[in-house]
């Protein structure tokens, strides 16, 4: 999954034209790491949609930017702009809700 930072946000996120997942999270969250495990196999499946993660430890200069209080927050954006955010642990179903997209339109 790729690795969200001051430097790349606005290559990476900004101007995509894709739908992005981005994860804020810290390797010191349990919760952050059962999402990132989640998406990284979400990513094989849905492939129009770009999954990444940012590290609050390391980014907190984004972090700030979002005004990112707590961990796990996942935010999509869809043609660089923010669409949705949701913020603590999610589930499969959660992430397929806020990504708009019906599981049963998913091809395995």
């Amino acid at each position: 999954m790729l690795e969200i930072t001051e430097y790349n946000f606005d290559e990476e996120i900004t101007q995509c034209k894709a739908k992005v997942f981005l994860v804020f999270s810290s390797a010191r969250c349990s919760f952050c790491r059962d999402l990132k495990q989640l998406t990284a196999v979400l990513q094989r499946v849905l492939t129009d949609v770009k999954f990444c993660f940012a590290d609050v430890d390391k980014e907190r200069g984004l972090a700030a930017r979002f005004g990112i209080n707590r961990l796990p927050v996942s935010i999509v954006f869809e043609n660089g702009k923010e669409e949705a955010r949701r913020e603590g642990a999610m589930t499969k179903a959660e992430v397929f809700d806020v990504l708009k997209i019906k599981p049963e339109t998913v091809r395995r």
